[in-house]
């Protein structure tokens, strides 16, 4: 009773008598082991359902396979999801036929994918190993969170989100590997050049007068637009800038000079593409139709214009390049495909 009474008022009182009780060994060993099982229980339940997901990978039905590696039901699903997304609502096929699809671009993933495997950019074209690497990423991000460490983008990232991260980083890379190729000829490269010529044009250096006509409170866009078209027919008829601004209200419209060249272009594009391209369109003494920008009307005359010619195909050869292997990867998926042995393991007319 004594012992009793002298523990119990020592935890009523400042607690040091709790304190001293826990430092004891065999308290202390108690609470270690408690908290190695509950770490080895919670590593365990973290290992037992990634097994579980992968088990479930690898024990579904294979669709198909592709030299080999099996194409299973969620490459599928990711595939009609894929189609849905990009339909915009005008997909009527019915759901074998979406299935059939889907199953032809998933045939076409995995001859990329084991394209990139032959190359030595991917170690394995498996979805269960994906799968694994993507539950490994998903513990990675949470402890680093725990951590405070940086994390980029969501700690949690969806299997097929993150599967379309994947799948196009490492066809990024494989286009890349067969860019390091050279694949593309110089006459191949010159010929593409001149058939979008247009597309390397240099944007002109021009002197403009701008006319800005401001709506709002004091004027409505309604007027703004019927002052704007006037003044713009006014030049077009050959009036002079500042007499046609002296028959309007000078509180509402601004006239000033605008120089257009390689300095200001950067600025100009970030601005509003609208301005710009009609600008681009201008030769000497020509004058825009009215432009809404910014809760403005704006015209342009052009003062001055110097033609600045086109990018050298020298220069314009890198991204001319890109354009090609664009342009040439289906065709060479396709071989791939050919290339291959496909074997279709089971109907495609299932239930989605």
């Amino acid at each position: 009773m004594k012992n009793k009474a002298i523990y119990h008022r020592t935890v009523a009182g400042n607690g040091k008598g709790a304190w001293h009780s826990m430092r004891s060994p065999r308290l202390m060993l108690f609470a270690a082991c408690l908290i190695g099982f509950t770490f080895i229980g919670i590593l365990w339940w973290n290992l037992t359902q990634a097994q579980a997901k992968v088990t479930t990978i690898d024990n579904e039905e294979v669709i198909a396979t592709v030299n080999g590696e099996s194409i299973v039901e969620q490459e599928l699903q990711w595939q009609m999801k894929k189609l849905r997304s990009h339909a915009d609502g005008n997909l009527e096929e019915n759901v074998a036929d979406k299935r059939e699809l889907a199953l032809n671009e998933s045939i076409q993933l995995k001859a990329q994918l084991l394209e990139a495997q032959r190359r030595g950019l991917l170690e394995s074209v498996r979805y269960a190993d994906y799968v694994t690497k993507w539950q490994s990423e998903q513990i990675r991000r949470k402890n680093a969170a725990l951590n405070n460490e940086v994390v980029y983008g969501p700690i949690t990232v969806e299997e097929d989100h993150y599967y379309d991260f994947f799948v196009a980083d490492i066809l990024a890379k494989l286009r890349d590997h067969m860019m390091a190729e050279k694949p593309f000829s110089q006459e191949e490269i010159a010929a593409y050049y001149q058939e979008h010529l247009s597309l390397y044009k240099k944007p002109n250096r021009l002197q403009t007068n701008m006319f800005v006509i401001t709506f709002g409170k004091e004027l409505s866009k309604d007027e703004a637009f019927r002052t704007a078209q006037s003044i713009a027919e006014g030049l077009k008829r050959g009036e002079d800038a500042d007499k046609l601004l002296q028959q309007e209200n000078r509180k509402n419209f601004v006239l000033q000079q605008r120089a257009f060249n390689e300095q200001t272009a950067k600025q100009d594009t970030m601005n509003g593409t609208d301005v710009w391209r009609s600008v681009q369109t201008l030769r000497e003494a020509d004058v825009t139709n009215p432009i809404e920008e910014n809760g403005s009307y704006y015209i342009f005359q052009c003062l001055a214009l110097e033609d600045t010619g086109f990018l050298p195909l020298e220069k314009a050869s890198p991204g001319i390049e890109i354009a090609l292997m664009e342009q040439a990867f289906p065709r060479m998926t396709e071989r791939w495909v050919k290339e291959s042995t496909v074997i279709i393991k089971t109907s495609t007319k299932q239930a989605e």
